[in-house]
């Protein structure tokens, strides 16, 4: 995949859906102001798929926000690819124009 070859982290799951998935998560993952929406990908089984969108950062976000430090392991926020989500996309992609 294209971006940072460095590994990252991820962990403080949190928002658990009606099915018991804990939608979103932190990491430390190549991201920075603009790429939300981004995806973040892993590797299953020698395969790469579709973990997570990126949606947010908890400090650094913009000039005059608190800075993130040393202390700030996983900064950013992404929402997994729940099994409840896939549903959803396969309806947008079925009524799409």
């Amino acid at each position: 995949m294209y971006g940072d070859t460095n590994s990252c982290s991820i962990g403080n799951y949190s928002g658990i859906d009606a099915d018991g998935w804990n939608r979103n998560y932190q990491h430390s993952c190549d991201a920075s102001a603009g790429q939300s929406g981004s995806v973040l990908y892993a590797l299953h089984d020698g395969e790469w798929s579709i973990s997570a969108v990126h949606f947010g950062s908890l400090c650094g976000k913009t000039a005059t926000d608190t800075p993130c430090t040393s202390s700030d392991a996983r900064p950013l926020r992404a929402t997994r690819i729940a099994p409840t989500y896939l549903g959803y996309y396969d309806w947008l992609m079925a009524t799409k124009d």
